[in-house]
């Protein structure tokens, strides 16, 4: 049952925009469910998620630029860089802009310590993502944590007959103490380390199945080895 709630998950190149609005309601029991069953490390939870609604185009449109001049910085790292790639295509996360809802997952500073945490703290035990140096040094551990977050979310939308989509072509340097946020200044709440960028709606136009693309993922031998 699970296999095949999620076998029907598609990539959506652009969402509909004359379709009725999902209601916020919705949205919120959603992030509400995922947030109730996504396991973290100690309880910390060194993430947050910022909701854009469909009445903020305007970050929408600048998250896509983001992503836009992200790409660019991107691809003049290959030497075919100069071929006219930009003619005619339409690059996957161009469903920014036509998604009814917008989740920006980015690290916080843990705490405050429920009462078990602090006790434990108390004698001496060290929760990393509490402090500026351990946040840093926990950010694989946060990006896990907020791509089960991100999985469990677009099941629980399967369910609901809601489109997702992900997207993590934005800059991740992971520089201490100031880690780079210039690209995001247009969104002031944005403060931490992004991780995760999803799109929320119901799909117009999805991606080609990955055998007309002749783009198929890596296969099963390649990817599970038994030892």
């Amino acid at each position: 049952m699970i296999y095949e709630i999620l076998k029907k998950h598609k990539h959506v190149m652009e969402y509909d925009e004359e379709t009725d609005i999902i209601k916020k309601s919705d949205i919120v029991h959603l992030l509400r469910q995922a947030w109730d069953i996504t396991p973290s490390k100690n309880n910390i939870m060194a993430w947050q998620v910022f909701v854009i609604g469909p009445d903020n185009q305007n970050y929408k449109n600048a998250v896509y630029d983001i992503c836009s001049e992200n790409e660019d910085r991107s691809n003049r790292k290959n030497k075919n860089a100069d071929v006219d790639k930009t003619i005619g295509r339409k690059p996957a996360y161009a469903n920014i802009k036509s998604c009814q809802y917008l989740l920006i997952i980015t690290q916080r500073l843990g705490g405050p310590l429920n009462g078990y945490q602090q006790r434990q703290w108390d004698k001496g035990i060290f929760y990393d993502p509490c402090t500026e140096d351990g946040l840093v040094s926990s950010r694989e551990n946060i990006a896990v944590e907020c791509g089960i977050f991100g999985a469990n979310f677009r099941a629980l939308a399967i369910e609901r007959g809601i489109d997702t989509s992900f997207t993590a072509n934005f800059k991740k340097d992971s520089g201490h103490p100031n880690y780079d946020l210039s690209d995001w200044k247009k969104l002031p709440f944005v403060n931490r380390r992004v991780n995760l960028i999803m799109t929320i709606g119901h799909g117009k136009k999805y991606r080609n199945r990955p055998e007309e693309f002749h783009d198929p993922k890596p296969n099963f031998g390649t990817i599970v080895k038994w030892v």
